[in-house]
């Protein structure tokens, strides 16, 4: 009985293992798609922005 729930544990074990493993790659697809973020140099913009508007006149 104690081998069968060893092997049951390790088991699910490498099956989440290997489910949590691969899940990162599916961002790949989605980061490759924002190609714009470099060409308006958006992390720049995020580096010195305040988060406000500028004042209305």
């Amino acid at each position: 009985m104690r081998f069968t729930a060893r092997l049951t544990a390790a088991s699910l074990l490498a099956a989440v293992a290997t489910v949590a493993v691969g899940a990162p790659a599916h961002a790949d697809r989605y980061r490759d798609d924002q190609w714009y973020l470099p060409f308006l140099k958006i992390a720049e913009a995020h580096a010195i922005s305040q988060g406000r508007a500028s004042p209305s006149r």
